[in-house]
């Protein structure tokens, strides 16, 4: 599985969606644009990719043709060209089964949105499945979720002690997630990529290089320690799950610093306004 091929989105908006879409490898051709590596597929031991998450991950509820990617503003989606999760699929030659929610959170209740959070999304998962499981040697279940967590945490005006409580809170509920996952669907290989900094999203920077990004990504990082110590405790007592994480912060704060590196021209400017366009 070629991780180093990964591309990921910069920006992350809140477009509100609950369905799941599913797209058969053998569809791909007629699906997704040109300039996609393409896999033969299912030759590799991986089949299918099953993912969870928010707009980072959502690949949208319209009609997905090629045509679709060549239109701003794509609705239902956060990008109009193919997410992080598309391209791994099609360069892999394996399925996509995506439950992921634009604007989704960890948990509700410690972070009230009224969009599936994670747990949600798994539990439509299972539901769509009939609790049955998919083959666990053949597929890769991915968690990416935290960037709403963490921006609603440091804009919500808590103390400093309730943000450390909530972002244990959100930590724990990624946990429960691959808990369920493992439990109820037999999942044994699982990917989570970490929460991006996002200190530097534009939503709250406004596009300034200047602003103060610390406390944001302080949090951030947090979140991310906190996940990896909850992973390593469950593969302690789980020696048959494989459980790989992304270090997706540093790969972004890589293009943030360097843009022209990725060959962009701006790192921290949105490409649309959501409210306005």
């Amino acid at each position: 599985m070629r991780l180093s091929n990964v591309t990921l989105s910069i920006i992350s908006l809140f477009i509100v969606n609950t369905r799941a879409r599913v797209v058969n490898c053998t569809s791909d051709a007629e699906i997704y644009p040109a300039g996609i590596n393409r896999s033969q597929c299912y030759q590799n031991y991986l089949k299918r990719l099953v993912v969870f998450g928010d707009s980072w991950t959502e690949n949208g509820d319209g009609p997905l043709t090629q045509a679709s990617y060549l239109q701003d503003g794509f609705l239902g989606r956060a990008v109009n060209g193919p997410t992080w999760a598309e391209y791994l699929t099609v360069e892999n030659g394996i399925d996509l089964y995506d439950f992921a929610v634009a604007g989704a959170t960890a948990n509700n209740t410690n972070v009230p949105r009224g969009i599936p959070d994670v747990q949600q999304q798994v539990q439509q998962y299972l539901t769509y499945t009939g609790n049955a499981s998919l083959p666990s040697a053949s597929t890769l279940y991915a968690i990416w979720i935290g960037v709403n967590d963490i921006h609603d945490i440091y804009t919500n005006n808590n103390a400093s002690d309730q943000r450390a409580a909530k972002v244990e809170i959100a930590a724990e509920s990624v946990l429960n997630a691959v808990n369920t996952l493992y439990q109820k669907s037999k999942a044994r290989r699982f990917l989570l990529p970490a929460t991006p900094p996002i200190g530097y999203l534009p939503i709250l920077t406004n596009g300034s290089s200047s602003a103060h990004h610390q406390p944001a990504d302080e949090l951030a990082k947090s979140f991310n320690h906190r996940v990896k110590h909850y992973l390593a405790e469950f593969r302690k007592e789980h020696q048959d799950a494989e459980i790989q994480t992304f270090n997706s912060y540093s790969y972004i704060m890589d293009i943030i610093k360097d843009p022209t590196e990725y060959g962009l021209k701006y790192s921290i400017e949105p490409c649309t306004n959501l409210v306005n366009d």
